[in-house]
């Protein structure tokens, strides 16, 4: 029985001393979370999930309307991993990749932001979009959403940020690219 009680105190000591740990860790939260740091896109790049907030189809619509975006891939479609994508409030988007361009139309479905383009009308792009700190990170509507977060944060398709309409990329080689960063909090 002495070896009994001996395990039954040493599962309870951390039960007894856990109001003090919470205590400590609540004045350290604070600081810790207005701490940012400027994370590098590709090569490797998994967000923080605990970082990641759920844009709904009311405020992708509101945000997107007029709006220009520069962003990267995690893998090509084209030529370049970069991209500039202008949105009109009237639902056109005029897209560039590298020497790649495409005119096309932008929409919501439900909580998705999508595309139709002229080369390929009848295929529809879409994806579920989150906030993570200055950037918006897409995930394919394949992706499992759960509890409003993706299941897998690694399977990212693109990471945008928002910029004035007449951003361009500069001529940068493709390894240049890895300087894309994202200013995010620190969870």
């Amino acid at each position: 029985m002495k070896h009994g009680s001996a395990y039954i105190l040493a599962g309870l000591l951390p039960l007894l001393t856990a109001p003090a740990v919470i205590a400590q860790d609540a004045e350290i939260a604070p600081k810790v979370q207005a701490q940012k740091r400027s994370e590098r896109i590709l090569y490797g790049f998994v967000p923080d999930v605990e970082n990641l907030e759920f844009i709904d189809g009311k405020t992708l619509a509101e945000r997107y309307k007029g709006a220009t975006v520069k962003g990267i891939y995690n893998i090509t479609p084209h030529t370049d991993q970069r991209y500039v994508e202008r949105f009109t409030v009237d639902g056109k988007t005029d897209y560039r990749e590298g020497d790649f361009t495409s005119a096309g139309t932008w929409y919501i479905k439900g909580d998705l932001l999508c595309f139709r383009y002229d080369e390929s009308h009848e295929d529809e792009h879409c994806g579920y979009e989150f906030d993570y700190g200055d950037c918006v990170i897409s995930y394919s509507p394949l992706m499992p959403i759960i509890g409003g977060k993706p299941a897998w944060p690694a399977g990212w398709s693109s990471v945008n940020k928002f910029t004035h309409k007449d951003f361009s990329w500069d001529k940068l080689s493709l390894d240049e690219a890895k300087d894309f960063s994202c200013y995010s909090l620190v969870s």
